[in-house]
This record gives C-alpha cells, structure tokens and sequence, in this order.
C-alpha cells in the first residue's frame, strides 16, 4: 500500500523525467555576444551570428570564429592570411553538430535523454543465518570491520547536466540527486519499505560561471575528503547536515569553499529519537575547506560552526529546566521524586519552569592521502588518514510520567559538553602478484563534561585494528580473510556484562536499583575472523566489484551475547526468553553480493 512518502518518490521521479524530457538540451556560450543558446541553434537569436562559422583553435582547442587571425584565449597568431580555418589540417571545419556530439556535418546539436544524464549506485544484499541465535550481523557495530556487521544498503544518485565541459575550464551547470536506504523485499524486517530511504542529497552545481575554476553549489552542501571503506566511515566529512550554499575555486591540484547554510532539520531529527514531540528549529552554519595536492601527497582540511539561538517564546528553541538534579534525569525518576518532596503539589503544577539558552556546535576535520609508495617488493597503493573533532548539537527534552503526571524537562544545558575524537586510517599494500592486503585502524574517545555519572556512548574509549588479505587463487576466484580485535571501555563505570547472570544496575559493583551503571566490567574485548571464497567477475582487487561473497565468520567476546539479539536478561523463572549460560562466541554464515554501478 502506498503512503504519503511513496506518492512523494513517485512524484519526484517523475518530475524528474519530465524535466530532462522537456528541457534536456544541451547550451552553449555564443563566443561573439557571451550570452547563452540552445545547442539546436544554426545561429545565436542574440548577435545574430552564424555558428558554421566557428572553429576550434588548432592550439588550445576553444572554439573561435573561423576568420579569426588570433585566438582571443591563449594568443596564438595563424599565419595564414584567411585565418585559423585555413589551418585546420585533415579535421576539416568544425561543423556545429559535431560540437556538441552528433558526428560530423550533422544539422541537430540535442542529445539524447542518456546522452545528457550520468548515474551512479551501490547495493550490499545478503543470506545469512547464525545458527538461531536470530541475529543479522556477527557483531554489533562496524568497529569491528564493516564485512557481516553491515545491514543491507542502496544508494542510487542521478546527474542531469545542461552544459558539456569540454575541457576542466570550460562552463558547467548540473541538478545531483541521491537515495539511499537500507531495505530489500524479504531482505530484512523493512521488506524493502520506501519510508527506509531518504533523498539524501538534492543539489545545483554551476562551475567556471562567471570565472574560470570558479564553482558554486546551492542544495545540500556535503563534501567529503576521505571514505575509510573497511569500516565504512566518513570521519573527514562536512555539511552533511546543511541546506544552503558553498563557493569557492576548484583547480586540478587545490580547492577551498566557503559555506553558509542551515543545519536545523537535521538536529531536528536527532532530538526527535528521545523527545517526539521536538521540533524545527533554524542551526545558522557557517564553516569552509580546504584541500592541496603536494607532490603526491593530498592534504585538507574544514571546519564547521553551528549555533542555535535561544527564543524564550519558541519551544522547539533549546531550553534548560532548572532546579533539578541530572542524575534523577537519567535515572528516569525526576518527576516522581518531585511529588514525593511536594505533597502539596499533586499535580506538579508548581514544577520547575524552563528557560530558553542559547547552543553552540562546531566540527572540524582533517584528512592525508598517499600512495605509489615501494618498500622493496611491497607496495603501498594508497593510504587514507582521516580525524574528526566534534562538539555535538545539545538535546532538547525528555518526558516522564508518574501518578498520573506528565512532564517535560529540558536538558539542552545537561548535554552541551558532549565531544568526540575520531581518528581512522586505512591502507591498501600490494604484498605480491597474488596478495594484497587491507589494513586498518580505528580510534575514538568521546566525553561529555555534563555527564560523570552514567556510563554511556559519549564517555567512552574505542579501539580497533583489523587486517584483510586476499590471496588470488586466479584472476577470478579469490580466498578472503579478515581478523580485527576491538577493545570499548567506558571512562565512568561499569557498562558491560559478562554472564547471563552477572549484575544490572548498580553502583561500584554493589548492587543497588537505583544505581547508575550497568553489569559488572567496564572494558569490552571483541575477536573476530571471517574466512571465504570470493568471486570477482572483473578480476584482482579487494575492492574490485561486483563480488560475489561465501564467507564463514566467527566472534569472541568476553561480554555476554555480544551481537543483536532478542534475549531478554530477566532472571525470573517464568523467562523464557533467557540464555541460562553465557554466550561469549557467535558463528555465521553469509552469501552476500555487493556492487557499485555507474556510467560516470
């Protein structure tokens, strides 16, 4: 059945046709008046002037009058007396329609529908089964290696351009949209819902309009320097999260932008995961780039800055409740002990009043990339270093219930002090002519000046390091295997358990219900190896796709049930849904295909 989502898929896809249909035609810069017409055109509407009278020059290749005694671009003179057309050796004179693509002496310069589109895609699909412990991936995130910890994924983008750039110089205008989701019919519980995918990403880029390598880009702003595929990571990314506008110079060694924009609808949907009835509020988003290739060396680097400003009459502004203690806050029993300390006050209608304040947000990034780099009979092919420094948009509120009370308490100033450090590196080396090889490193450390009491996912340290060599047993059929050890450990206390049976809430391992921890160790370790064949249709390359997986898989963990599961961790008689012993290993079998496509 559709929903209101479908309809606007639908909606926007057929939009889409009809406007390439439409105006799918390819224009040009009449040389004489620089003003712009239909690339169909025998002459400019503008200056009148006939286009089978222009040329390429036979130096820089730009397109000129054909009487022309000097190009009016790079300078060179023709010696003839008749001009550059009488230089043109065996190319013979540039006709208009074979400009723009339709052969030579051809009367129609409009393209084709698919002549003047460009797509691009990606989709991980997968069988797996774990033996009924009901889990879909082997462990719980991808810090252990994005290979069986990963869900199902597609991505399909779509470039409409109006202008072909001949050359990096030349103008260029084009529409980028792109969806993502993580859903396939009887791929996983979605069953391939349009509600699990998103239009991503929806923009107009115009470049070397009015100046040379000038570029601007009006829509969603992300930009990302450096893809960590192993474990499937942006760290050195920004304005993921920003509508608005970015300009700057783009040149074939060297790029920098600036960009102003609005980040709201994205801490929007943030705060809508632990308040649903939050709302819009505009994130003004200032940051820039920049990015240099020295030698063969790439470096770069952004920076982004977001604040929100506190509106005493707006409620979706950030607001802080006073007078309350946020250790009751993340117990959850804020309100109840409320009416407990204020009998008089039933109803809580005397309950702490918010105030409106003001939230300030920023990242920045950095990224280093290499490669072609020999030590002895080894090569280094590339190598991506990527780190991340973040401070996090505030939360908006939480509500809690009690005797009949409901409450929303505002905790924008309890979660402002929320940071995380990302630092990933990925290397690809070429062992031998049968051997390449994959290795990675993962570190995070994140904090929360606010938060010392619970331990949770902003005060924590994490760390990976994961091999992947492939051996090619032919060009086609390849013998994968990966082993990755992990260590998570939080900063503040208890978090992780190690039985079935071992202690939920508590505090310094002392039970206690109201306490604050979690289980009975405060350090995580994770093993895994995964070993299969692999068949590449198009030959040698971890990375070469499409390939088709059969692995086998196989984690450790000195945490009880360490993967996604449906155990219930009661120890009452009557649960049934209990392991009774503990669970430190976790096997898996997976066929999966995984493929990009494209004509780009």
């Amino acid at each position: 059945m559709f929903t209101r989502r479908s309809y606007f898929y639908l909606f926007f896809c057929f939009c889409g046709l009809s406007f390439s249909l439409v105006w799918g035609q390819e224009r040009f810069l009449c040389e004489n008046c620089k003003r712009w017409v239909p690339a169909s055109a025998k002459r400019c509407p503008f200056c009148g002037i006939e286009f089978g009278d222009e040329v390429e020059c036979t130096n820089c290749n730009r397109v000129i009058p054909a009487s022309a005694k000097r190009c009016p671009f790079c300078g060179v003179r023709f010696q003839d007396s008749s001009g550059v057309e009488a230089e043109r050796d065996s190319r013979g004179k540039r006709e208009r329609g074979d400009r723009v693509g339709e052969g030579e002496g051809s009367s129609s310069g409009r393209f084709g529908l698919l002549d003047l589109l460009e797509y691009e895609g990606y989709f991980r699909v997968y069988a797996r089964t774990d033996f009924g412990k009901g889990a879909k991936t082997l462990g719980w995130w991808n810090l252990y290696g994005r290979l069986m910890n990963e869900r199902p994924w597609f991505t399909f983008g779509i470039s409409q351009k109006f202008l072909r750039q001949r050359s990096e110089t030349d103008p260029g205008v084009r529409v980028y949209g792109r969806i993502e989701g993580d859903s396939f019919r009887v791929g996983d519980e979605k069953q391939g819902s349009l509600s699990s995918f998103s239009l991503t990403q929806i923009y107009l880029e115009v470049v070397n309009i009015p100046y040379r390598h000038f570029v601007v880009q009006l829509g969603t702003l992300w930009y990302n320097m450096g893809y960590i595929g192993i474990y499937d990571w942006y760290v050195a990314q920004s304005f993921w999260e920003t509508v608005g506008v970015r300009a700057g110079m783009r040149y074939r060694d060297m790029e920098w932008f600036v960009a102003l924009g609005d980040s709201g609808y994205d801490v929007y949907q943030r705060r809508k995961q632990t308040f649903e009835d939050a709302g819009y509020d505009s994130v003004p988003t200032v940051g820039g780039l920049f990015k240099v290739k020295l030698g063969e060396v790439w470096l770069g680097s952004s920076v982004m800055l977001r604040y929100e400003f506190g509106d005493s009459a707006s409620k979706n502004a950030p607001r802080q409740t006073d007078s309350v203690d946020y250790r009751d806050v993340l117990r959850g029993d804020v309100l109840e002990r409320y009416l407990d300390a204020n009998p008089s006050d039933p109803n809580g209608d005397f309950f702490p009043a918010s105030r409106a304040v003001d939230d300030f947000s920023w990242r920045w990034t950095f990224w280093l990339g290499f490669g072609g780099v020999r030590l002895g009979g080894i090569r280094l092919r590339w190598n991506d270093f990527s780190v991340s420094l973040e401070k996090k948009p505030a939360d908006q509120a939480l509500r809690f219930s009690a005797n009949g009370v409901t409450k929303d308490v505002y905790i924008s100033r309890f979660t402002d002090e929320r940071y995380e450090l990302l630092v990933l590196d990925e290397s690809y080396w070429e062992l031998s002519s049968r051997v390449d090889m994959v290795m990675g490193i993962f570190f995070s450390y994140a904090w929360d000046g606010d938060n010392r009491y619970r331990p949770d996912d902003q005060n924590r340290l994490a760390f990976s390091i994961l091999f992947r060599p492939q051996i090619y047993l032919t060009d086609y059929f390849h013998l994968l295997n990966e082993v990755s050890f992990a260590v998570e450990r939080s900063l503040i206390g208890n978090r992780y358990r190690e039985h079935f049976d071992s202690l939920t809430t508590n505090t310094d391992g002392v039970f206690d219900p109201e306490g604050l921890e979690w289980g009975d160790t405060d350090i995580k370790y994770t093993l895994q190896f995964k070993t299969g064949l692999v068949f590449n249709p198009f030959g040698k390359g971890i990375y070469n796709r499409p390939s088709i997986r059969l692995l086998f898989g196989v984690q450790y963990s000195n945490v009880h049930a360490a993967f996604k599961n449906s155990y219930e961790e009661s120890l009452a008689r009557q649960n049934l849904f209990n392991a009774r012993k503990d669970l430190h290993w976790h096997y898996m079998i997976s066929l999966e295909v995984e493929h990009w496509f494209g004509n780009y």
